[in-house]
């Protein structure tokens, strides 16, 4: 029987990582020589978005490692492939570090301020990487194509602007994570990546995890 890409009805005729397989370690990367690359989540995909996809896996391998929440896992890939990625396409490491705007972080668990720098992101590019990357997942978990609306949100940036967004987000998080609570997470590399899934009638919640505490809710919206 003749697999077809998770995406549309075309033959599919290559695998496509999910998440990229760019954001997982390579082994030489990591002093404790663990292999993060084992196992990863693939489904098939046409020549159409593969193509697609990859044009956004680089930003997401910038952008992930990057943040705040990120784990030992996630510093250690900013200081090494990152690195290597900037040195050897400068361009697009410009685009990031453009503007860099001094902010301070208040951690709530410690009530301790420390300083940052918030960075211009490409929004409209992370969200549509994720949503990629979220359909992949669902149709990983369901053996199912997801085809209609995914909404995402991701803890991992702010709106410096508006604030009310940005409390609108954390009260999706919480709502999210009250039905989510009894759901396993999935994934072999957990350190890496993690994913959880709950479905609600018509809605299903994706709740992806990179480096640790980084995360984006998927809405998917089947109605």
């Amino acid at each position: 029987m003749m697999k077809t890409c998770y995406m549309c009805e075309k033959e599919s005729t290559s695998v496509e990582h999910a998440p990229p397989r760019c954001i997982f370690p390579k082994q030489k990367d990591l002093q404790s020589g663990e292999n993060y690359r084992l196992n990863l989540i693939t489904v098939p995909s046409c020549d159409e978005h593969n193509t697609q996809k990859s044009k956004e896996d680089e930003y997401l391998l910038y952008i992930l490692p990057s943040t705040v929440g990120a784990n030992e896992v996630g510093l250690n890939q900013f200081l090494t492939k990152v690195q290597r990625a900037i040195v050897y396409k400068p361009s697009l490491g410009s685009q990031i570090a453009n503007n860099p705007i001094p902010v301070k972080i208040h951690d709530t668990k410690t009530n301790l301020l420390s300083d940052a720098v918030a960075l211009e992101i490409d929004i409209g590019r992370i969200q549509d990487a994720l949503e990629k990357t979220a359909r992949a997942i669902y149709f990983h978990h369901t053996n199912k194509k997801h085809m209609g609306s995914v909404s995402v949100v991701g803890n991992f940036s702010l709106n410096l602007q508006n604030i009310l967004l940005n409390e609108q987000s954390a009260a999706l998080f919480e709502t999210a994570d009250v039905l989510l609570e009894s759901q396993q997470y999935y994934g072999n590399n957990q350190k890496v990546f993690k994913y959880r899934f709950v479905q609600t009638g018509e809605i299903g919640i994706l709740d992806l995890t990179f480096y640790g505490s980084n995360r984006a809710l998927a809405v998917m919206n089947n109605g």
